[in-house]
This record gives C-alpha cells, sequence and structure tokens, in this order.
C-alpha cells in the first residue's frame, strides 16, 4: 500500500497541476494543441484519480507511474495468490505468471485482445516485478572483486545486440521484439547490479546512490526542465516555437541531460532542506530524509 501511495500521489497531483494550467500556460507556448473545456478540465481531473490513461503535455514520463501502479496492483494479488498455493506448485507459479504476462503482451500488441486502460508497456511492468522478486530470493554471486569483471561483459553484450534491433518501448513491433526487449532489458539490470556492487566502495558511490535515491523527482521534474531549456534556446537561437513541441531541440543532448539530472535533484536538496531547517538542513546534504520522502 505504502509504495502504491508513492506512485499513485505525485502522478494524480502533477497531473492535475498540468490540466488546470493547460490554457493559460502550455497551449500559448506550443505545448498542447487544443483548448480544453471546463467540462474536458473536469472529466481529466476526475480520470487522473483513478489513473486512467491520459496524455500529458507537461510530464511526459507519466505513462512509467500508471503502467507501475496497476501493475504493483496484479503484482501484489499474484503473490498473496502464490503463498497459498501448494508448496509442490508455488516454486513453478510466478515464472509460470511471467510466461503468460510475457503471452499477453504480444496478443496485446498483435491487437489480438483489447484489455481497458492496460497496454503492452503495462504487462511488461508486472513481468519485470515478478522477474525482479525471483532475482532477489536468488542468490547472485555479488563480490566486490569479481562483480565488475561479470558487470561489464554483461553490458557490452547487451549493448551490441540492442544497437541492431528496435528496443524502444514505444516502436516494439511483433512478438520478437517484445521477448527480445524482456530478454535485453533483464540483463542489462542483472549486469547493472554488478557494476553497482562493484562502486559501492568507489568515492563515487554516495553520489551514485543519491541520484537513486531521488529518481521519483528526477522522473517528476526532467520533462519540465527539458521544456525550460527549449524555450530558452528558442529565445536565445531564433529557432521556431513549434519546438517546444518536440521531446528536445536536436544537437544539444548534453545540455538536456546536465538540466534533466541538476534541476531535479535541486528541487530534491531543497525540499528536504526545508523540512530540516530547524536542524541546520544536516539531514538534506545526507539525502536520508528525501530519498525516504521520494
Amino acid at each position: 500500500k505504502k509504495k502504491a501511495k508513492t506512485i499513485w500521489q505525485p502522478y494524480v497531483l502533477w497531473t492535475i497541476f498540468s490540466i488546470l494550467i493547460h490554457n493559460a500556460i502550455l497551449l500559448p507556448l506550443h505545448m498542447a494543441d487544443t483548448e480544453y473545456s471546463f467540462q474536458q478540465i473536469l472529466l481529466k481531473c476526475i480520470a487522473a484519480l483513478g489513473m486512467i490513461s491520459q496524455e500529458s503535455y507537461l510530464f511526459a514520463g507519466f505513462w512509467f507511474l500508471r503502467d507501475m501502479f496497476y501493475a504493483l496492483l496484479v503484482f501484489w494479488c499474484v503473490l498473496r495468490l502464490s503463498k497459498r498455493i501448494q508448496s509442490t506448485a508455488q516454486s513453478l507459479f510466478i515464472p509460470a505468471t511471467i510466461l503468460l504476462c510475457l503471452g499477453l503482451a504480444i496478443a496485446v500488441n498483435a491487437k489480438w485482445i483489447w484489455i481497458p486502460n492496460v497496454k503492452t508497456s503495462t504487462i511488461l511492468a508486472l513481468a519485470y516485478m515478478l522477474t525482479g522478486y525471483l532475482v532477489r530470493h536468488s542468490s547472485l554471486p555479488l563480490q566486490h572483486r569479481q562483480s565488475l569483471w561479470i558487470g561489464l561483459p554483461v553490458m557490452c553484450v547487451v549493448w551490441l545486440i540492442s544497437g541492431h534491433f528496435s528496443t524502444s518501448m514505444t516502436i516494439i513491433e511483433g512478438s520478437g521484439d517484445i521477448l527480445l526487449y524482456y530478454a535485453l532489458s533483464v540483463f542489462a539490470v542483472l549486469g547493472l547490479l554488478f557494476l553497482c556492487d562493484a562502486l559501492s566502495r568507489k568515492p563515487m558511490a554516495a553520489a551514485i546512490s543519491y541520484v537513486g535515491e531521488h529518481s521519483m523527482d528526477i522522473l517528476i521534474f526532467h520533462f519540465p526542465a527539458f521544456k525550460g531549456l527549449s524555450y530558452l534556446l528558442i529565445r536565445l537561437k531564433d529557432y521556431p516555437i513549434d519546438d517546444m513541441a518536440k521531446f528536445h531541440i536536436p544537437g544539444y543532448w548534453y545540455y538536456y541531460a546536465l538540466i534533466g539530472l541538476a534541476l531535479p535533484l535541486s528541487i530534491s536538496f531543497l525540499k528536504a532542506f526545508c523540512k530540516t531547517w530547524p536542524r541546520g538542513g544536516k539531514e538534506a546534504c545526507s539525502g536520508t530524509k528525501a530519498g525516504k520522502s521520494s
């Protein structure tokens, strides 16, 4: 319940905020196409409470929160059901459910079946959660001296394979791509686990940990940060205002990467500092409270 709440609250808050400023701010800045009537605003705000699928002009990454929320609810039900199954079949229940999820993802992607408010990415999110559950309850050989030499080859193989196939969530076509996407992403996560284990005793570990603890703020605020940078570039470089509708202005990816991390992390720090202001903001510097609140 706590995990679901941490996903639901920011989604509802910032989606409704985006809807309310749609006509006054987003439309004049060419970040939206059509004007909302009062009835549309009301209906969209109600839909946001139920995390019903809708476009978000200011928070484009919120499809991820919606998928995670619905996947988390089903994940909880699957775990409850698995505990009621006899021990002989319990070990096979979650792997079988993962296979079922992949089959459903293929069917939904091919439009063989239709599930209301459920997309291919929603079903894959459930498959990833169940896979993560299996990995967490397995014994990975995480040893500081060996992790780097396991993680690096795995990531190199994933990088080489993904460079020759379509591995974007937005352009998956055909069942083969879905299975490949799932396999590559699972191996990529495993590779990252080994790399993170190898870096856990390095000086940069604290910085990487701080970024990870504030991933929710990065997800929420990176896209508004992109839009702010796009507006600045349009004014300085005299680009057409229609470029505000683009994800980013080509040729400035390094600026977008920097602002997409710097602004959300600055907001995280300020929030934590304000909460700990009577004590001098020491906890904000360590990121402890901010990480929990994220």
